[in-house]
């Protein structure tokens, strides 16, 4: 009887597999270097600032009326305790617009730089989210209409999936405000706009928005569906009204920026300003602003400091609004 032949189980050779690999991995490798070296479309990102800022939230009419329905369910319920933060999303969300609109302005004449490239992603990317999210806070407050008078645990439970996709927006808008303002600074070179007042209002502005967004998170954190008890703390009014505040005296109305460099009490303003920071250690204005009460009052309290120029007096000034 002839011998069996015996089967082969091997997957081939080795060296042909080996070589497959090989170029497989060289592949992926060429595309990551094509991604990473082919210029960013820089001009891409321009234009969906300029659609953001054109159609920032609670701009147009309908999105006022969606939004004014959840307002009136609210007040009408045993749920008008959220009418303060209701009322605040109307100043703060007018703020943002505010905001983007001032970017909006500026980024067309922004030069096509490493600051630019490096920051594009972050802009292109968050505010493709703000969109993203603007959606959801119209889908959510167009479900109010479905909501009977007296279900006033259902009309919470939709504020506060509300409010997370309200802060998610607002984050988004911070981070990339954050970036835009990298842009601002970078991306102008010596201008009469670019200056220390720009980067101190900007700078300023990213600080209100981080520690907003920080607030906004606690309150999330706390006040939660179906709980049996109300666990609902809301103290952060006076940081959105300052905000607001803050951005009509120096980003709406721009004028410390444009007279820098021609108005010496300007310059000198400024020039305090950031004294403050080395006099007190701190390398932003956060713990400031996390200190300021409903009256819109910077309250936080520094002891051991000797400053002989009033440079916190300023500081709490120019943060308020008020210097």
């Amino acid at each position: 009887m002839a011998d069996k032949k015996s089967k082969d189980y091997t997957v081939g050779n080795p060296k042909k597999w080996l070589t497959i690999v090989a170029i497989i991995v060289l592949l992926a490798i060429i595309v990551v270097l094509i991604v990473i070296f082919i210029p960013a479309d820089t001009s891409n990102a321009k234009e969906i600032l300029n659609r953001v800022s054109s159609s920032s939230y609670l701009k147009s009419e309908d999105e006022k009326v969606a939004y004014k329905a959840v307002g009136d369910k609210l007040r009408n319920s045993t749920k008008n305790y959220y009418i303060d933060e209701y009322n605040d999303i109307l100043i703060l969300s007018q703020s943002i617009d505010d905001i983007l609109e001032f970017y909006d302005d500026y980024l067309v004449f922004a030069k096509d730089n490493k600051v630019l490239k490096k920051n594009y992603s972050a802009i292109k990317k968050n505010l493709n989210k703000v969109q993203n999210r603007q959606e959801d806070l119209n889908e959510i407050a167009a479900n109010v209409d479905k909501l009977e008078q007296e279900s006033d645990t259902y009309l919470q439970n939709l504020w506060i999936d509300y409010r997370e996709a309200y802060c998610q927006w607002l984050e988004n808008n911070a981070k990339a405000i954050a970036a835009l303002n990298n842009c601002y600074q970078g991306c102008f070179g010596s201008t009469l706009t670019n200056n220390l007042a720009a980067s101190t209002i900007l700078n300023t502005v990213d600080d209100y928005l981080s520690s907003i967004v920080t607030e906004y998170k606690l309150v999330i954190s706390s006040d939660l569906k179906n709980s049996t008890t109300n666990t609902y703390q809301y103290t952060f009014s006076g940081q959105i009204a300052s905000l607001n505040s803050f951005v009509d005296k120096y980003v709406v109305n721009y004028s410390d920026i444009s007279s820098y460099y021609f108005n010496e009490d300007i310059k000198e303003k400024y020039e305090d300003i950031n004294q403050f920071f080395t006099l007190y250690k701190e390398s932003n204005f956060i713990s400031l602003i996390d200190s300021i009460n409903n009256e819109g009052q910077v309250t936080k309290v520094y002891n051991n400091i000797e400053d002989k120029n009033g440079l916190y007096a300023q500081a709490k000034l120019f943060l308020e609004a008020r210097g």
